[in-house]
C-alpha cells in the first residue's frame, strides 16, 4: 500500500528511493526483509561511528591545539645540604638585612669595576650605568636602561666596532674563599625595560680572555587568549620593576609562598612591603623553602654559619677599599690574567627575525576532516547533505500545511443559538403600544 503523496511518510520514502547517499535507497528499495535489517543496520552503525568522529573533531577544534610539550614535575629525595651552600646561603641573608647603602658600599664600585668603555664608536663611562645589588653577585651595573627622562642609546651599525665594548677588573684580591667558588664577570643582555635575573639568565666572562657575544633579535608574536595560557602581564604585581618576564613572575610567586608559609622572605630575593627577611645567621631561604613545601611553618628548616667562619667574613668586608689597577698591572702577567678581561657585546645584524603563532587546526581543517569521515562512513558529500536540509523544509511544509487546514476547519464552524420565544402579553403589549 502506497502512502499519499504530500504525506510525511510519503516524503521519506521519496527521499530514501532517490537519495544519493550510500546505504539508504538499499535499505528503502529491497524487499527482502533479512536484507533491508542488514543495510539498515549498516548504515545506523556507520552513521553512529561518524558522529563519534565527528564529536572528537570538533572538541579537537574548540580545544584550541598549539605545538607545546607538557613537562611534569618530580620530588626528589636529597642528603642533608651541603657546608658551602648552607655558607654560602646564610651570607645571602646576613647581606639582605643590611641597609642598601651599606650593601653597596662593601660590593665592587664601578670605578674600579669598568676600566674601559665604548659604545657605538664613542666613549662611555661608569656614570653611564646603574648600579642595583643581587643577592649573589653583589653589585651589579646596567648600560643603558630604560629611563623616562633620556631616550635610549642606539647602535649604528653591526659588528664589534659598533656594539659595547668594556674592560672590566675583577679585583679577586678582594674574594672571599670560603664563598667564592669561580672568578669573573656574569652577564645579562636583556631589553632596557625588563629587570636582569642573573642568578637564573646570561653567560660567565672569564678573565685574561676576551670576550665576545654576538646578538641576532628574534620577534615573537604569539596568539594568546584561547590559543594557550600565555600572557602579556597585565594584571600582575611583579616584586621587581619593569615589564613583564617568566622569571619575574616566578620569583614573585616564590616570595609569596616563603611569606605565607614560613612568615619571613626568602633572603635571595627582594622581600615584600612591610616583610622582614628570614634570620640570617639561624635560617636561610632555600633550606627553608625546601621545608615550606609541606605546608608547615615549623618545618621550616634551620642552616647555621659557624661563628668563626661569620666573623671572618664580616672583618674582611669591613676592610674592604676599592682601588683601580694602575699600570703596574700591566707589568705583571699574573696579575694581569688574573684580574682583567675584555668584553665585546655586539648586534651581527640589524635585521631580525619575525615568528608568528598560527593556529594549529583552523575551520577550513575541521571542515575538510568532517567532510572525509562523512564521505567514509557514510557516504554523503555536500549535495547529499543538501538533499537532507531539502527533506527537512519538506517535511516542515506539510506540517505547517496541516496544521493551517486545521485552524480553517475551526473558523468555518458557526454555532446557531436557538430564537427566544416571546410572550403573548408582550405581544399585544408592543401591538398596542405601537398603535398609540
Amino acid at each position: 500500500m502506497e502512502e499519499k503523496t504530500g504525506s510525511i511518510l510519503g516524503t521519506l520514502r521519496e527521499y530514501g528511493e532517490n537519495t544519493s547517499a550510500h546505504g539508504i535507497p538499499r535499505a528503502v528499495t529491497t524487499k527482502s526483509l533479512p536484507r533491508r535489517l542488514f543495510w539498515t543496520c549498516l548504515f545506523l552503525a556507520s552513521f553512529s561511528y561518524f558522529c563519534s568522529q565527528a564529536y572528537d573533531l570538533v572538541n579537537k577544534y574548540l580545544d584550541y591545539p598549539g605545538d607545546y610539550e607538557d613537562y611534569e614535575d618530580y620530588d626528589y629525595d636529597y642528603d642533608d645540604h651541603h657546608e658551602d651552600f648552607k655558607t654560602a646561603n646564610t651570607f645571602m641573608g646576613l647581606i639582605a638585612n643590611m641597609n642598601s647603602t651599606t650593601r653597596q658600599a662593601i660590593g665592587h664600585q664601578a670605578r674600579d669595576f669598568i676600566q674601559e668603555c665604548q659604545f657605538d664608536g664613542r666613549a662611555c663611562s661608569p656614570k653611564n650605568f646603574s648600579v642595583f645589588t643581587d643577592s649573589t653577585y653583589g653589585n651589579c651595573f646596567t648600560f643603558n636602561k630604560a629611563n623616562g627622562n633620556t631616550a635610549p642609546q642606539r647602535s649604528t651599525s653591526a659588528g664589534p666596532l659598533n656594539g659595547l665594548s668594556l674592560i672590566l677588573y675583577i679585583q679577586q684580591e678582594e674574594y672571599i674563599p670560603s664563598l667564592t667558588e669561580k672568578a669573573g664577570a656574569r652577564v645579562v643582555v636583556h631589553s632596557p625595560d625588563r629587570w636582569p635575573f642573573p642568578e637564573f639568565e646570561g653567560f660567565d666572562a672569564s678573565p685574561g680572555f676576551l670576550t665576545s657575544a654576538g646578538l641576532r633579535l628574534t620577534s615573537i608574536t604569539r596568539l594568546g587568549g584561547r590559543y594557550g595560557d600565555c600572557t602579556n602581564g597585565g594584571g600582575y604585581e611583579l616584586l621587581y620593576g619593569g615589564t613583564y618576564t617568566q622569571a619575574n613572575c616566578l620569583v614573585t610567586c616564590h616570595q609569596q609562598h616563603m611569606v605565607s608559609v614560613c612568615g619571613c622572605a626568602d633572603p635571595s630575593f627582594k622581600a615584600p612591603v612591610n616583610t622582614a627577611f628570614c634570620d640570617s645567621v639561624t635560617t636561610t631561604g632555600h633550606g627553608m623553602y625546601e621545608q615550606s613545601k609541606e605546608g608547615n611553618r615549623n618545618r621550616c628548616a634551620a642552616l647555621y654559619l659557624s661563628s668563626e667562619l661569620l666573623s671572618h667574613v664580616l672583618k674582611k668586608l669591613q676592610t674592604k677599599r676599592g682601588r683601580r689597577p694602575g699600570a703596574g698591572i700591566l707589568g705583571n702577567t699574573d696579575r694581569f690574567k688574573r684580574n682583567l678581561l675584555k668584553l665585546n657585546i655586539y648586534y651581527e645584524a640589524l635585521n631580525y627575525e619575525q615568528i608568528s603563532e598560527s593556529p594549529g587546526y583552523e575551520e577550513e581543517s575541521l571542515l575538510g576532516d568532517l567532510g572525509g569521515q562523512l564521505g567514509l562512513w557514510v557516504g554523503m558529500s555536500l549535495l547529499s547533505a543538501m538533499e537532507v536540509v531539502e527533506i527537512f523544509a519538506d517535511l516542515f511544509a506539510i506540517i505547517f500545511k496541516k496544521f493551517s487546514s486545521k485552524e480553517m476547519k475551526i473558523s468555518k464552524k458557526i454555532d446557531v443559538a436557538p430564537r427566544e420565544k416571546k410572550d403573548a402579553n408582550d405581544l399585544a403589549l408592543s401591538y398596542i403600544k405601537g398603535n398609540m
